[in-house]
């Protein structure tokens, strides 16, 4: 829909302020949650890598992706930031 239109996509990952949702296995990992940087470096890692393989993907069909990683609430993340763009544009 967004190339017929010649619309933007925009790729959004919110990592997450709290630990409460995290998959058991980070519990464990000594590189995880025991040290605050490095559990920010290493989700936003992971959020690089999942937006590097929408950008991929979005290429394919010959449109461009615009990458953001934001910390905080995921859910109120990207709400705000969807309503601060519609704001912008």
């Amino acid at each position: 829909m967004a190339k017929f239109t010649v619309s933007k996509i925009i790729g959004v990952f919110v990592i997450p302020s709290n630990v409460a949702p995290l998959h058991i296995d980070n519990l464990f990992d000594p590189d995880g949650l025991l040290n605050k940087v490095r559990y920010k470096a290493k989700l936003k890692k992971h959020g690089e890598k999942i937006l590097d393989h929408a950008k991929k993907y979005v290429r394919r069909i010959v449109l461009n992706l615009q990458k953001n990683i934001l910390f905080g609430n995921p859910g109120n993340g990207i709400v705000t930031f969807a309503v601060n763009k519609k704001m912008v544009l």
